[in-house]
């Protein structure tokens, strides 16, 4: 943990300060984690004056203590990694967990980004997977490609010339890591799970996405339609 935060409404990023609200509801008796359990809530007010909005978020697990038996706080940068055990992930509960806004995006890809973005902390994998269909719906309905496995729809989409080799190794990673998400190793012995901040980079590679060719796009046909109506405009108040 870090007390360093980033504002979800502004992303403006600012340091935890005393003014924030941190509360511990502690557990002291032996239990399946040891001796001492924790679920800590935090409150804080974004530094920004333009913003100043709340948001909250709730972690718990066994801490690491102080020589007095206190509980450090998850949300402190000083407390050290050893002795700490998190058994859940670290949860916002305001403001809910969401995409942006994309407005040249469909409905219903913009719907499963959303989604994706709701669950990454809940269920990494179920995200990721879910991350996985909406780069499938995007590659159909942005490059009209129908073929019989996603793979083979990449693969269609990266003869365009305007896929960089990269972009197309970032569609198949994807891929690939959608495909943890939604099946089992082969050895049951092997467990590979995926993260909530692994997930994060593939949000980002669809927003990444949504902005280059959606966005993109829409802007281009706005600046070409705002340029041929200012001629006409013009070329009628030259020949009335």
């Amino acid at each position: 943990m870090s007390n360093r935060l980033k504002c979800p409404y502004c992303n403006t990023f600012y340091m935890s300060t005393d003014k924030n609200s941190c509360n511990k509801h502690v557990f002291i008796e032996d239990n399946y984690y040891g001796d001492c359990f924790v679920l800590e809530s935090l409150i804080s007010i974004c530094q920004n004056p333009d913003c100043c909005k709340p948001s909250a978020w709730l972690v718990a697990g066994k801490p690491a203590k102080y020589i007095t038996g206190e509980p450090i706080s998850f949300f402190e940068k000083s407390n050290p990694k050893s002795g700490a055990l998190v058994v859940m992930p670290l949860i916002r509960i305001i403001p809910e967990y969401g995409g942006a806004i994309f407005p040249s995006v469909p409905p219903h890809i913009w719907q499963d980004y959303h989604e994706a973005c709701r669950i990454r902390d809940l269920s990494p994998k179920a995200s990721a997977t879910i991350a996985r269909r909406c780069l499938q719906q995007v590659l159909r309905d942005f490059w009209g490609v129908s073929q019989s496995s996603l793979k083979a729809e990449i693969d269609e989409v990266a003869k365009n010339p305007q896929i960089t080799a990269p972009i197309a190794k970032a569609l198949h990673n994807i891929r690939e890591l959608g495909n943890i998400g939604a099946h089992p190793e082969r050895d049951v012995n092997t467990i590979v799970d995926i993260e909530p901040g692994e997930v994060d980079l593939m949000i980002k590679i669809l927003e990444m996405l949504f902005e280059t060719w959606y966005e993109a796009r829409a802007l281009q046909q706005k600046l070409l339609n705002d340029l041929d109506q200012l001629n006409v405009q013009k070329q009628t108040e030259r020949d009335p």
